[in-house]
C-alpha cells in the first residue's frame, strides 16, 4: 500500500472492508466499513 501511495502521490488511502467499524492500519492508511461508505456517514475529501 505504501508503494501505491507514493506512486499515485496520495495523501491518504482508505481500504474498504465488509465490517461496520473504522480503524487505522498505518500512518495515512485507514480501513472503513462498507456500510459507512455506502451511507455516506463520513466525508472522505
Amino acid at each position: 500500500m505504501h508503494i501505491a501511495i507514493a506512486d499515485l502521490k496520495l495523501d491518504h488511502l482508505w481500504v474498504v472492508h465488509p465490517g461496520s467499524h473504522r480503524f487505522g492500519l498505518d500512518e495515512g492508511i485507514e480501513a472503513i466499513g462498507l456500510a459507512e461508505l455506502v451511507t455516506g456517514e463520513e466525508k472522505f475529501m
